[in-house]
């Protein structure tokens, strides 16, 4: 499968990740969530192991039980589960101001929680284990050395040798299969809290060639006509998750809301 130019190029502050796979373990076993230890070295995964990876659906119980592990609400009966996407210019802080609205409700208001794609919460100690690794694992800065006709690259002031080369379009992959993992996730929080996930994609001025609608969007589609899902897309840039007319479904067709 080959997308063109649906990067997501996301911010590479300073990650957590060695140990994300026994960090995972710890937490399914005891319940609880808890920040990652600080890396030494970056992750050079080889691109065709995580392609395997990120493609097997079993690495939506992965995403799933890691969720549950940081915020056990998530799979309490009852509990609305929130599921944000963003896509475009600003609508990543957006999206961080609506999960974070939605996670302090006020006293005696009914289950709630937001999840995204990085974790259950905005902080960093929300992040899911196998996101924290993603991060890690450096593939658009892998995958500009590439093409630039390097195998080594800085991180972090280091050069480092890369043994296993990425492209642009292994990077994009690997990223869009995650976001497929994600959305499945929504299957499981309809199960277990006998509510439908509610997903708010923040997309207002997104370009249509971007990650959401290559990946998620569509996903969504499916996994609204099995019952699971109900899914807004903003209609204005600063939408409010309280406020309907700043949504329109897009459950059917990804582009069913307007552009700027």
């Amino acid at each position: 499968m080959n997308v063109v130019a649906v990067r997501r190029f996301r911010c590479f502050a300073p990650r957590f990740l060695l140990g994300a796979a026994v960090l995972a373990s710890a937490l399914l076993a005891t319940g609880c969530g808890s920040s990652s230890p600080a890396p030494s070295d970056p992750l050079f995964t080889d691109p065709v192991v995580k392609l395997a990876q990120t493609a097997d659906e079993s690495f939506t119980w992965t995403i799933y039980q890691e969720a549950l592990a940081l915020q056990p609400l998530v799979g309490a009966t009852g509990t609305q589960v929130h599921m944000g996407y963003y896509s475009g210019p600003g609508n990543r802080a957006r999206l961080i101001a609506l999960i974070d609205q939605i996670n302090t409700p006020s006293p005696g208001s009914p289950a709630r929680w937001a999840v995204w794609d990085e974790g259950v919460s905005t902080a960093v100690a929300g992040k899911y284990p196998s996101f924290v690794t993603m991060e890690a694992e450096h593939w658009y800065e892998r995958a500009q050395a590439e093409v630039g006709g390097y195998d080594t690259l800085t991180i972090g002031g280091v050069t480092y040798v890369d043994p296993f080369p990425v492209t642009y379009d292994q990077a994009d992959l690997i990223w869009g299969q995650l976001s497929d993992r994600y959305a499945e996730t929504a299957a499981n929080y309809h199960r277990t809290t006998g509510n439908k996930a509610q997903v708010w994609a923040l997309v207002y001025g997104a370009d249509l060639n971007r990650v959401f609608f290559h990946y998620e969007c569509p996903k969504l589609a499916t996994l609204r006509f099995w019952g699971h899902v109900t899914v807004q897309c903003s209609k204005v840039a600063d939408a409010s998750w309280q406020k309907p007319s700043d949504w329109c479904d897009c459950s059917l067709t990804c582009t069913a809301c307007p552009s700027p």
